[in-house]
Order: C-alpha cells, then structure tokens, then sequence
C-alpha cells in the first residue's frame, strides 16, 4: 500500500527539499572550504602538467590509479551488500540496499574523476571514444565503467521509486511545477499495488544479478 506521512513526517522528510534553511547553507559552505584546496591543486596540475603528481619513471602508480582501485572496491562491495541482501529476500533489507547502491554510484561517479584526471590533458578524453581501442587499458575500463555505472543507476533509480511516488503525492502546493511533472513521469504511475510490488521485485532481483558480472568485469 501507498505510505502515509503525518504533518511531522512531512516537514522533516519532504519540505527540506523545497526549503533550504541555515545548517544547509553552513554545510555546503564547509563542504567548499574542503574542495577548494583540491580544485586549485588540479588546476596547478592542467597549467605545469601529470608531472606535479610524481607520476614519472619509475613511478607508475600515482595517487589517481591507487583512488580509482579503492574506489572501485567500495562500488563493488555496496553491489553485492545489495544483491545478497535482495536474493535472500530480507524483509529489512530496503534501507540498506538504498545506502549500498547509493555507494556503489557515487564510488563508480568518483573513479571515473580518476582516470579523467590521471589522463593529465582531460580535454583529449574525447579522443580515446573516437579513436580509442577496446584492447587499451584505459578504454577498456572507461567502457566497462560506463557500463557498470549505467546499471547501478538503473538499479538505485528501481528502489526509489516508491519514494519518488511518495513525493510526487506529497509535494507542498508552492512547489516548482516542473519537479511535480518530472516525479509524476519518474514514479511511473506507481500506487503501491500488490501486482506493483511484485514486478518491482522480480525487476530489482534482475538487475541484481546482471550487474554482479559488470562489477568483475571492471576489476
């Protein structure tokens, strides 16, 4: 069944995406106070070349590649927290399964900074999808982390949209009227039905197991 949400739910869940107050703003400042450094070293980085990084003969491996391994790690582990807890059909699982795709997206999004970054001249990146060769390293893991980052969204975007229904049956009337429509055509007509739920499961458990063998891959 389609959930309720009191008067307090509301204003606790749904009107901050609406209404941005005071410790929203602090975070985001600290939250650039934090990048900042690291952007202005990137910058250093396009104007005096890859060499800034130490990445030189005989070092191969700079700080980029050892990043994009850590984080390709992290992506695969929220991958199988999330299929193993959706095969055995835990009852408790949704929230965790929400985080552990939620990991494995924005672990994939923050590898692929990685390579864009270790390739040293990012504005050539459109080169390696033109000329590139699936025999290379490096095009080899941009396709199969595009590949792998596709189905992770498409797996997290399955376990939201009973909250993306949610919130187009609970948005305030002062809301923007393009965020409406747009949850209107995301939740796709959900209404929480038994026969819902049940293709939604069968669709989740799918991709569940497709996306095992693309996260190997890219290892």
């Amino acid at each position: 069944m389609q959930q309720t949400l009191t008067l307090h739910d509301r204003d606790e869940l749904i009107t901050p995406l609406y209404q941005f107050d005071r410790k929203f703003w602090m975070t985001l400042a600290a939250l650039i106070v934090i990048i900042a450094p690291g952007m202005l070293l990137y910058v250093r980085q396009l104007v005096l070349g890859l060499g800034v990084t130490d990445l030189n003969r005989p070092v191969f491996w700079g700080a980029y590649l050892v990043n994009f391994i850590f984080l390709i790690g992290i992506s695969m582990a929220g991958t199988v927290i999330s299929a193993v807890l959706q095969l055995l059909k835990v009852n408790w699982r949704r929230p965790i399964t929400r985080i552990a795709e939620s990991l494995t997206v924005f672990g994939l999004m923050t590898a692929g900074l990685q390579i864009v970054m270790d390739m040293g001249r990012p504005d050539r990146l459109i080169n390696t999808l033109l000329y590139g060769r699936l025999q290379a390293p490096l095009m080899w893991d941009i396709a199969s982390l595009t590949l792998y980052l596709l189905t992770a969204v498409f797996a997290l975007y399955l376990q939201l949209i009973p909250d993306i229904a949610l919130l187009r049956d609970t948005a305030p009337t002062a809301a923007p009227a393009w965020r409406k429509k747009l949850y209107s055509i995301l939740s796709l007509g959900w209404t929480g039905t038994k026969e819902q739920w049940r293709r939604l499961e069968k669709a989740i458990t799918v991709v569940s197991v497709f996306i095992i063998p693309i996260g190997i891959s890219l290892h």
